[in-house]
């Protein structure tokens, strides 16, 4: 009996610490299911992060800038 409390206790200090670190009002509970909503396609979540992130939008701008001096190259080798 004597564990079962102790680890009641322990479950309270880990909800309240997890309050803290959530900045939540109080303790932070857990749900036995989460709803994640529908799973999309791979092809859905890239084309929503080529969108949304500016990291993503960042380096495709740095290949684009890169495939264009790569591009560009061939006048360096050309004859004159």
């Amino acid at each position: 009996m004597r564990q079962v409390q102790s680890t009641y206790v322990g479950l309270a200090q880990a909800r309240e610490a997890l309050g803290v670190l959530l900045a939540a009002p109080g303790p932070v509970d857990t749900v036995d299911e989460v709803d994640l909503g529908p799973v999309r396609s791979l092809a859905q979540a890239l084309d929503e992060a080529r969108g949304r992130r500016t990291d993503v939008k960042v380096l495709d701008a740095r290949a684009a800038s890169a495939k264009r001096i790569n591009d560009e190259m061939w006048v360096f080798y050309s004859p004159t």
